[in-house]
């Protein structure tokens, strides 16, 4: 052999020699073009469906293999747990919110609200005191002889004959309470005399508020009746009964009738028929036994 045929004909070298059949195999078939690699030169590139499978299985399991896991094993805390926070007990802290709240509301604030509730009512007081005086006025106007007029100027009848009727009814209320009112107070100082010479003065049967009459009567419940014969059954119930047609009146009949009973029981009146002149005293007597009747009468109507 020559020294030329030496250097040309260099022998295999070793990465060659010792090559994996793998990668033998992959140069065979890269160097016999399959007919999937024809198709593709002819009609473009495609995706072998099979062959992308297979590459991403052998992708997804390398990549799996790929993975691993730390375990980290359980370390204590050194520090203690945190105990919990008794509740707080002091009467201060739960008014310090409150007060906070107060500190909050400044004064000029304060004083404006009040302002403006106070002028709201004064506005309210003022409407009413305004619609007070015209209604007033109203039946002033009435009362005189005159007619009430509409918006238009023109005679409104139907108005005046309600004013009409409104002030005959206040009329008869205000004399039902002024003799209710005159009977009442003389029944106090029956009752209860004064601490000079009325205390020591004997009764008459004329100073006994008897109960007479109706409030259309000339203020019978004064005491205008002088006798026995001029007491009547039915003028003392109508005498009981009338107020109860005073609107302002909160008392019902039963509670009214009651009342009646226990200041003209006999057993209530002791004191009084002790203070009776001599003369008087039968009169007076059968004029509460007379009343007694009436209210009886009233209690089982």
């Amino acid at each position: 052999m020559s020294h030329t045929s030496f250097f040309t004909q260099s022998p295999t070298p070793l990465h060659r020699q010792y090559a994996s059949p793998t990668t033998a195999k992959t140069k065979t078939m890269t160097s016999s073009p399959s007919p999937w690699q024809r198709q593709s030169a002819l009609f473009g590139s495609t995706s072998n469906p099979s062959t992308s499978s297979k590459r991403r299985q052998t992708t997804d399991e390398a990549s799996r293999s790929s993975l691993g896991y730390f375990a980290f094993l359980p370390q204590s805390d050194p520090r203690p747990p945190p105990t919990p926070s008794a509740p707080n007990t002091d009467p201060k802290a739960a008014t310090e919110p409150a007060e906070r709240l107060d500190a909050a509301r400044t004064p000029e604030a304060c004083s404006e609200s009040d302002q403006q509730d106070r002028g709201a009512s004064a506005h309210t007081a003022r409407l009413e005191r305004e619609q007070a005086e015209a209604t007033q006025g109203e039946f002033d106007w009435v009362r005189s002889g005159g007619v009430l007029r509409d918006a238009c100027g023109r005679r409104d009848k139907v108005r005046t004959e309600a004013v009409r009727a409104e002030i005959r009814r206040r009329d008869e209320e205000d004399g039902i309470m002024r003799t209710w009112n005159a009977y009442e107070e003389r029944w106090r100082r029956l009752i209860r005399p004064g601490t000079g010479t009325d205390q020591h003065m004997g009764i008459r049967f004329r100073d006994i508020p008897w109960p007479q009459g109706a409030a259309a009567d000339k203020e019978p419940g004064v005491g205008t009746v002088g006798t026995v014969e001029e007491l009547d059954v039915e003028s003392i119930q109508r005498f009981f009964l009338a107020t109860l047609r005073v609107r302002t009146n909160r008392m019902t009949r039963k509670e009214l009738v009651r009342a009646a009973w226990l200041r003209w029981h006999p057993d209530k009146l002791v004191s009084v028929l002790a203070r009776v002149v001599p003369e008087d005293v039968g009169m007076v007597q059968e004029g509460i036994s007379l009343v007694i009747v009436c209210l009886k009468a009233l209690q089982g109507s």
